[in-house]
């Protein structure tokens, strides 16, 4: 006790706070928590301007609610102690993939109980946090870093809901539930101190077709239901998914994380649940897909010999635009033009460059069906004069002409 009074009250280091969090930014939470406990500067001013989280054990997490509002500024979090993989074992054929024994011959995961118990406590006294990430990292080498520039945003491991004879862990597949279910509960119960709608990532594990044509189309109806939860529905998780998540995130989510509910059902539910927010909903998914654009090689006036990359959309990303709007989503939005016509800071690429002298290159083609749509643009928006190109056999440039007419 003394001896934690007298480092308590040493003399604080001579690194600024800001300094501090910069370089605890590249370490592990556990590693975070062991330095910050050093004396009174690094427990009281250096959490608070901490930003990101990567979370490697879950027992880090099993801390005070108090411990974990210090870390008040953080919006991040990656917690990669969800899923471990083992070490390889040789593959016995004929097992049961649908069964919930723990049989470690054929186990190849591990899923963590400690990190399915504290994650969402801890992460419920984050006041400013966005998202967070749930996985695990493969153990190959060539991927396997603590290091926060080879990992953040990264996620080698899901959990595989159909095969839990892939585990270790017993009742894994319960285990996820009740992940599930405690995140669900606590939205429900708007226990979340953040002020922000929290993504999360990798909480709810994407359904892959059955590979037994009989089997149930949602692996949670094996589980038992809860008590605390309604019973007179199919199936609990997805129906919960459906009426506790933020209604943006249920809005998004693919068919195949919740199976038991239809896409067209997953609207009305949202619509339902906050009818105000449907339509500012509608126009965040449809932004959402105007930025998630692609690009096609072409060479830049006047000289044709730097190479940028032409702004083009797949036909589903047109499809789902139209959808958002008839959905209410707003196609005037400013933020549909910025994204488009506006350069971003972190927009410069080496690779994948779409800007050429301040003004984003554009396929004609994508410039008419937007036009189509009815996105607020013109041609002075965006560079369009390009040649598109081929490879030679000698590996040399051939121009090539296209003649497409651009839309008034």
């Amino acid at each position: 006790g003394n001896e934690k009074r007298r480092r308590l009250n040493d003399p604080p280091p001579s690194l600024p706070a800001s300094l501090w969090a910069h370089v605890l930014n590249f370490a592990c939470f556990d590693e975070v928590l062991s330095l910050t406990s050093c004396c009174h500067f690094l427990l009281k001013d250096v959490p608070p301007q901490l930003k990101y989280l990567l979370v490697r054990t879950g027992r880090s997490m099993d801390v005070m609610p108090a411990a974990a509002r210090r870390f008040s500024s953080v919006d991040d979090v990656n917690i990669y102690s969800l899923l471990e993989e083992l070490p390889q074992n040789p593959a016995v054929e004929g097992h049961n993939s649908d069964s919930d024994s723990n049989d470690e011959a054929h186990a190849q995961y591990h899923l963590d109980s400690v990190t399915v118990e504290t994650a969402i406590p801890f992460l419920k006294n984050l006041p400013q946090l966005k998202q967070c990430s749930f996985g695990g990292l493969s153990r190959d080498e060539k991927k396997m870093s603590w290091s926060q520039d080879d990992i953040r945003g990264a996620n080698d491991l899901e959990y595989d809901v159909w095969d839990s004879s892939l585990y270790d862990t017993p009742n894994s597949r319960h285990k996820m539930a009740q992940l599930i279910e405690t995140a669900c509960r606590s939205y429900s119960n708007e226990d979340f101190l953040s002020s922000h709608e929290v993504k999360f990532f990798g909480l709810i594990p994407y359904q892959v077709s059955s590979p037994v044509r009989d089997r149930s189309p949602c692996a949670w109806r094996c589980i038992p239901k809860t008590e605390w939860y309604r019973d007179d529905v199919y199936c609990q998780i997805c129906d919960m998914i459906c009426n506790s998540l933020p209604c943006l995130q249920v809005m998004n989510l693919d068919c195949s994380y919740t199976p038991c509910i239809k896409f067209s059902n997953r609207l009305k539910i949202s619509r339902f649940r906050d009818p105000r927010q449907y339509e500012s909903n509608a126009t965040k998914l449809l932004l959402y897909h105007i930025e998630g654009m692609g690009g096609v090689g072409v060479m830049c006036p006047p000289d044709f010999t730097e190479m940028r990359y032409a702004t083009k959309y797949e036909e589903s990303d047109y499809e789902k635009m139209r959808f958002w709007i008839s959905e209410g989503g707003n196609v005037r939005d400013p933020r549909v033009r910025e994204i488009l016509v506006q350069r971003k800071e972190d927009e410069v690429d080496e690779y994948y460059e779409y800007f050429f002298k301040n003004k984003r290159v554009v396929h004609v083609e994508t410039y008419n069906r937007l036009k189509e749509i009815g996105v607020d643009i013109n041609e002075q928006d965006f560079l369009m004069d390009y040649k598109r190109f081929t490879h030679k056999i000698d590996g040399s440039i051939k121009l090539l002409d296209e003649e497409i007419e651009i839309q008034k």
